[in-house]
């Protein structure tokens, strides 16, 4: 444990996306919808869908991004009570081994990364990996496609398989070299499979195998929606069926605006101008007629008399009109409802000056959170395996609920459990964020050494 590096000295990959999305019909989600979280082609269809909406959208988008900005990165680690010296010391190292494990492979980063991933994508494939000398830790994340859930399971865990034509279709590129001609990164597929992936999908590319198995401890899958099935489904999609209204709503308010602002003058020759019998074509009083206008209009100031043959003028305008605006108020409600963001007072219709509640949301963020926590504990179990370090030393790690209370209802509340109500230590101040253990042998601690 001494020994133990907590600097990261590993290369991962970006692999090539392929962004092209079609254009979404109401049609298209509700096939797709069918039998979806067992279907890998359509779950990606999907994806891209959803990416694009991120972007285009308001409302999902700025939901997307209030999620990865207020994500809560604070955590904390509870450990097993000990009361002997030399479990206390072996217990302060096993601490000092989890804080290094945790900042190389960039705990908070990687909770920021994964839960609003999740919510966008609605499953986010994640490995542990280590170099050669069990010192470094690293955890990659695989696209799903590259990476895909198996039909088996292993302790009640999916096992997640690697596509291997998938993954060299992906990084196929052309590899970036320096005016030595000399590789910036990796000269090659080989090396670049060999230098950024566990060793089990090196050996499946050297052995042109179709995929390759990860180890089920270090390969994890976090999903929302699955419903016992293989592949999660992203919150975002039951609102695309609105936002995709509201974008044919705005597709025809736009084309009506372009349509009013041109400007359409109409010049309307007398009916006389065509003879007695209406035999002529008039073309003669007409050219006269617009050329006499044309010339007035291109004046700051226009004075225009018309020939005796012009009869009337005047402007055309179209005569539709944009959208009501309670119908699109209609259905940004719906969007916001199905993304989990509600009204705090009911009687409020116009979202504007509505307090907005997020109940709903945070607890779909705290649900990925707490798959984020297990798969945490099962790295803690490959990194003591390795270090050879007894397991009854791994913590439970706990990542901070989103909802946050204030800190001083916090304080009031502990202070009305410990006190009025005789609560326990442990309760109250786990209302503070503090673990009660942890605390007491940090005090016993520091009582030993005066």
């Amino acid at each position: 444990i001494d020994n133990y590096d907590g600097n990261t000295k590993l290369y991962s990959v970006y692999p090539t996306d392929d962004s092209n999305a079609d254009d979404l019909s109401l049609s298209d989600i509700e096939d797709l919808a069918v039998g979806l979280q067992s279907n890998l082609s359509n779950i990606l269809k999907v994806n891209k869908w959803i990416r694009k909406y991120i972007i285009i959208d308001d409302i999902i988008g700025k939901t997307q991004e209030a999620i990865e900005t207020n994500v809560n990165t604070n955590y904390k680690l509870s450990y097993n009570d000990f009361s002997t010296k030399k479990k206390i010391k072996q217990l302060n190292a096993a601490k000092q081994m989890i804080e290094k494990f945790n900042k190389q492979i960039r705990l908070k980063h990687l909770i920021k990364e994964v839960i609003p991933l999740v919510h966008a994508e609605g499953n986010y494939v994640a490995c542990l990996r280590w170099d050669s000398n069990q010192e470094v830790y690293l955890v990659d994340h695989y696209p799903l496609g590259i990476a895909i859930v198996s039909d088996y399971t292993y302790g009640g865990k999916p096992i997640i398989l690697i596509d291997m034509s998938e993954l060299k279709s992906r990084l196929r590129k052309t590899y970036l070299k320096d005016k030595k001609n000399k590789a910036l990164f990796v000269e090659n597929e080989e090396k670049e499979i060999k230098e950024n992936f566990p060793d089990e999908v090196y050996q499946a590319y050297k052995n042109n195998e179709s995929y390759a198995k990860l180890n089920v401890k270090c390969a994890k899958i976090i999903r929302v929606n699955n419903l016992g099935r293989k592949y999660g489904v992203s919150p975002i999609l039951r609102a695309l069926k609105s936002a995709l209204m509201l974008q044919t709503y705005e597709n025809g308010d736009y084309i009506n605006t372009k349509a009013k602002s041109k400007k359409i003058i109409f010049q309307k020759m007398r009916k006389e101008t065509m003879g007695k019998d209406y035999q002529l074509s008039g073309i003669k009083h007409t050219i006269k007629a617009h050329t006499d206008l044309m010339s007035a209009w291109k004046n700051k100031t226009v004075v225009y008399t018309a020939i005796p043959q012009v009869e009337d003028l005047s402007y055309v305008e179209p005569s539709v009109e944009d959208t009501n605006a309670d119908k699109i108020n209609t259905y940004r409600s719906k969007i916001m409802t199905t993304l989990g963001i509600g009204f705090a007072d009911s009687n409020i219709s116009n979202f504007s000056v509505a307090n907005i509640s997020l109940d709903q949301l945070m607890k779909t963020i705290n649900s990925i959170s707490e798959q984020l926590e297990e798969c945490l504990e099962d790295w803690y179990e490959v990194l003591f395996e390795n270090e050879g370090v007894d397991k009854e030393f791994i913590p439970e790690i706990q990542i901070l609920d989103s909802e946050i209370m204030d800190m001083e209802l916090r304080k009031e509340l502990a202070k009305l459990l410990y006190t009025t109500f005789n609560g326990s230590a442990e309760t109250s101040l786990g209302l503070l964020g503090i673990n009660a253990v942890d605390e007491k042998a940090k005090r016993q601690s520091e009582n030993e050494e005066g």
